[in-house]
């Protein structure tokens, strides 16, 4: 069954005419009847009685016509929300974020979004990873930001940022002056990391053990920002990731010279899910704000 088929099945029985019908779907007369034969042949009824100057409906034809015309309804609907300019979006998204994403990357998208879209009403989620994919599973978020990949096939997701770990060192810390590191310079270092429940820790010790490293952790934090203010206290180095590497008294940040030390940032939604334009606006600010 094709959407062309049942416009031209709505344009015959609202104009009881196959010929009034094809012209007002601007094709020849024969070709609107060979598709209708072929719609009948498919639905295996006929929906139309054949009269000598018009065409009436059958009964299936009648109870057909009021799917036919729901149908197309909701597919004009469609496209006219895939089409709609970004200046009459509006709506509202529940997003979902680790928190390390949420104070770094979701914040500035947020005030972007309040600025140039206000009619678009956005909440906000700071939880786990673990917690978040649950949460999108079954409706109580829209969006999620996360750190990929995610296993499974249950999402479709989008990076938005895949960008290199940093090391955050104390100032007065014997690789302080080095523009960058290898991981193997780690070694035997005391370590603040995020607890383990956090994915990004999880990427962080994938990273660690690609150098053969075993980190002895002297601390584990709740928050970057935590982990940081330890650094800079001197209890010992991390890993973090770049968009957290600001300007911080008694902390230097060092780029890593290994082209595995990644951390890949991005969106993810329900596979099957058709985005609202909210939803869609919100992907197109997030990958304009992390691209700057």
């Amino acid at each position: 069954m094709e959407v062309h088929q049942l416009r031209y099945f709505c344009a015959a029985a609202e104009t009881s005419s196959f010929t009034r019908g094809a012209r007002r779907e601007r094709v020849a007369q024969p070709t609107l009847s060979q598709q209708l034969i072929k719609l009948e042949g498919e639905l295996g009824t006929k929906l139309f009685d054949r009269l000598r100057h018009r065409v009436i409906l059958t009964e299936s034809g009648r109870i057909f016509l009021r799917s036919a015309k729901s149908i197309l309804e909701q597919i004009e609907a469609a496209k006219e929300a895939v089409q709609r300019p970004p200046k009459e979006t509006g709506g509202s998204i529940t997003v979902g974020a680790t928190p390390t994403i949420a104070l770094y990357l979701l914040s500035p998208v947020v005030s972007e979004l309040r600025r140039s879209h206000s009619s678009v009403k956005i909440r906000v989620v700071e939880d786990l990873q673990a917690n978040l994919l649950p949460a999108l599973g079954d409706g109580s978020i829209d969006v999620a930001l996360v750190h990929l990949p995610l296993a499974g096939r249950t999402f479709q997701t989008g990076e938005i940022m895949n960008k290199s770990l940093v090391v955050a060192v104390p100032e007065a810390h014997r690789l302080a002056k080095r523009k960058r590191v290898r991981l193997t310079d780690l070694r035997n270092e005391p370590f603040l990391l995020l607890h383990q429940r956090y994915a990004l820790r999880d990427r962080v010790s994938e990273v660690l053990r690609s150098a053969r490293i075993e980190p002895v952790v002297a601390f584990e934090g709740s928050s970057i920002g935590n982990i940081l203010a330890m650094v800079s206290a001197g209890a010992g180095i991390s890993l973090v990731p770049e968009m957290a590497a600001a300007k911080r008294n008694g902390c230097r940040f060092i780029r890593l010279a290994d082209p595995q030390a990644k951390e890949r940032v991005g969106w993810a939604m329900p596979k099957n899910g058709l985005p609202s334009p909210a939803q869609r606006l919100f992907i197109q600010t997030l990958t304009t704000v992390a691209g700057r």
